[in-house]
């Protein structure tokens, strides 16, 4: 028996969606590390050790989760739009691999660019 494939449309279309869900990933990163920010610069320095250990730990194992969703979506959708190409009798573009890791150095650069501005917040230096 033959195997059974999903037309080059579906293919398209469940890369799109997969696509989407990964931009809206993105949007929550986002929002979190700007919440982050906005706290860190209102009440960052007002702040108890502890209250900003469960802050700092809370915030690195969400942002930690969401970063590696995104990266597993966005590989998802780059071998699902491969798939497509190669069912394509057009072949126009190829597949942007370097997507998943752009926008993962990116968000790690952020985050890691966050906490140092908590810890900026917290230990001003002294001029």
């Amino acid at each position: 028996m033959g195997e059974a494939r999903m037309p080059e449309a579906e293919m398209i279309q469940a890369t799109q969606a997969t696509w989407g869900n990964t931009i809206s990933l993105v949007a929550i990163v986002i929002t979190l590390m700007s919440g982050y920010l906005v706290a860190a610069y209102l009440v960052g320095s007002q702040l108890s050790r502890p209250q900003v250990v469960i802050v700092n730990t809370l915030y690195l194992l969400l942002s930690t989760f969401l970063l590696m969703s995104i990266y597993n979506l966005s590989i998802r959708a780059t071998e699902m739009a491969a798939i497509a190409i190669e069912m394509s009798d057009k072949r126009i573009l190829t597949p942007q691999l370097w997507l998943p890791m752009g926008m993962i150095s990116i968000f790690s650069f952020c985050l890691v660019a966050s906490l140092k501005f908590m810890w900026d917040v917290r230990h001003p230096k002294r001029e």
